[in-house]
């Protein structure tokens, strides 16, 4: 019902509210449907884009992201909706892609520093010595801060969020973008197939925990997305292979398989899609 529901959105929906890219910050385009979006919602509303009291921002496009991300406005404060709407976006992309901190650092090529402050402290009691630990932080709603306005109009405006414990919240390439189950990752091969799989010289074996024959078999069946689970499954569970469940990444390979979302055909369809491929001899 869930994927139905999404599925019904992309044909009923002209367009998307809150498609937030990240080329290096939070991208957002004055000519984007957010955007647009929230002038039509501010003229409803009887909000004017340069507020009379206080100083006015530099540009329009600044002022549009003032509107957008601080929690002092009169649309953050009446409307408090928006502003979850757009944290909820956010939070989502991160979450689905999000990666270790220490793997996070790597890919950037930043030092590893030291993240979370601890306070530790000793009390005294009657019946000995109590030791507590607590973090100095304090959970709260992500924070939109404007890093700049960029473009020839001046109609692109970069932003940076900022989550708990001050770290900069960035959409990263986790398991959901880098899966280990991606056959053409493990492979080397756009859109691998069986054929490729049985033709290839060499396989991988997972730190040499697989035969070739055992990879070729495994690897045959994440070709087949729509039996790829029980052919899978029992792959581990026959002939005492659930050991080769020690190996860190076939653990990960097996999660992706079970619990990733792929494709899907609605109800209404009366059979799955299957590309259309003549053979001759």
């Amino acid at each position: 019902a869930v994927l139905a529901y999404f599925a019904s959105l992309d044909r009923r929906c002209a367009r998307a509210l809150f498609m937030l890219r990240m080329p290096d910050k939070v991208e957002v385009r004055k000519y984007s449907d957010t955007v647009r979006f929230m002038q039509k919602f501010m003229d409803r509303c009887g909000y004017e884009l340069f507020q009379r009291e206080g100083l006015a921002p530099g540009s329009e496009m600044e002022a549009l992201m003032m509107w957008l991300t601080d929690p002092n406005t009169r649309l953050a404060r009446e409307h408090p909706e928006f502003g979850m709407l757009r944290d909820m976006v956010f939070l989502y992309k991160f979450l689905a892609t999000m990666e270790s901190r220490e793997g996070e650092l790597l890919r950037k090529r930043k030092d590893i520093g030291q993240f979370y402050t601890w306070r530790l402290s000793f009390e005294e009691e009657t019946a000995g010595q109590r030791y507590t630990a607590g973090w100095r932080t304090k959970p709260a709603p992500p924070r939109w801060l404007l890093f700049g306005v960029r473009g020839r109009d001046l109609d692109i405006a970069d932003l940076q969020v900022v989550g708990f414990g001050d770290r900069e919240l960035t959409f990263g390439e986790g398991p959901v973008v880098c899966s280990p189950a991606d056959l053409s990752r493990l492979v080397g091969l756009p859109h691998a197939s069986e054929d490729d799989i049985l033709h290839l010289d060499k396989l991988p074996t997972f730190d040499d925990v697989l035969s070739a024959e055992e990879s070729e078999e495994l690897l045959s069946y994440l070709t087949v997305d729509y039996v790829r689970i029980p052919l899978t499954v029992n792959f581990f569970a026959s002939q005492d292979r659930v050991i080769y469940l020690f190996s860190p990444q076939l653990q990960k390979l097996l999660r992706a398989v079970l619990f990733e979302p792929g494709p899907w055909v609605e109800g209404s369809a009366q059979e799955a899609p299957v590309p259309d491929t003549r053979l001759s001899v």
